[in-house]
């Protein structure tokens, strides 16, 4: 009997356990499969994902440093100094030299930052010289800027390299408040008895100053303090000019003795200035100088102007 002739098997009760077993095998490869097929493709999705967002940065990187090609050459910048001092309403200049290297020859510009309020800087008068450009930088301080040190920064900028800079450090003070200074036409006197001359004139050598000076004549202690006999009187005081003629009376009483007196003068702006003046005391009458060994002059005492 061949096998095609054989009767086919009747699918009896003992058969169907093992035809469930094999498809079961069959439909968990199946969904082996489709899982892994399912895995592999979310994982080329996010891995393209990546890449994708990897070659976006690449891009902006190759973008951002296509302008400073390291084969294009430098540019180094220094200053002529590296710091100042300028008073409110002031003003300082400096130098700035920006220097060439490699094969960059293309133009340059300057640029200043980090002023504070009330600090204005230009560049002028740029020119080159072979590989080197040089500028002037003028900063001006206005009258209001605060006073303190501030760090300014001036930068040096070419097309395809990387900028220069270099700082500075600015110090703003208070402005000049202006002053002045005093001289006698004659620092020694000799006045008799009951007299008022000769007098001195007080000089008043201004210097960026042209406010009043309040004048006066004593013992050194800046109250006013006189010698018991003698008085003194200024003309004009306070002074608006550059003189005041001092004007000392010595009673007939006075004794006969050397004064060592001081002449000061302030104004409203704190300013204290003083200059020695002697006086002699002779008897009326003799007109004779006084022959007396003055002594050791006593230090001024004046610490703030007095009313």
């Amino acid at each position: 009997m061949y096998p095609e002739d054989s009767p086919p098997v009747s699918a009896g009760p003992g058969r169907d356990p093992v035809r469930r077993m094999v498809a079961g095998i069959r439909l968990g490869a199946i969904r082996a499969f489709a899982y892994i097929v399912e895995v592999m493709s979310k994982r080329f999705v996010r891995y393209g994902l990546v890449l994708l967002a990897g070659a976006a940065v690449a891009r902006c990187s190759v973008s951002s440093d296509a302008g400073t090609d390291p084969d294009a050459g430098s540019i180094s910048l220094s200053l002529s100094q590296a710091n100042g001092t300028v008073r409110q309403g002031g003003a300082q200049t400096l130098t700035a030299t920006l220097n060439r290297a490699g094969p960059f020859t293309g133009p340059v510009v300057f640029v200043v930052t980090g002023q504070p309020a009330g600090v204005t800087a230009e560049v002028s008068h740029e020119h080159t010289l072979g590989a080197a450009t040089i500028a002037t930088v003028t900063l001006t301080v206005g009258a209001q800027t605060l006073p303190a040190t501030y760090q300014l920064k001036v930068h040096g900028i070419g097309a395809g390299v990387n900028e220069a800079t270099a700082t500075f450090l600015l110090t703003v003070t208070l402005a000049d408040q202006g002053g002045f200074k005093l001289t006698l036409s004659a620092p020694t006197l000799n006045i008799a008895q009951g007299a008022s001359t000769p007098t001195t004139t007080v000089n008043i050598a201004r210097n960026n100053f042209a406010g009043p000076v309040t004048l006066g004549v004593d013992i050194g202690d800046c109250h006013g303090t006189m010698p018991a006999g003698v008085t003194g009187v200024f003309s004009p005081n306070p002074a608006t000019g550059n003189s005041s003629v001092l004007t000392l009376t010595v009673s007939a009483g006075a004794e006969l003795t050397a004064h060592y007196l001081s002449v000061n003068g302030y104004s409203a702006t704190g300013v204290i200035e003083i200059t020695p003046l002697t006086v002699f005391v002779v008897a009326a009458g003799s007109g004779l100088r006084a022959v007396i060994v003055p002594g050791n002059r006593p230090p001024s005492h004046c610490g703030a102007p007095q009313p």
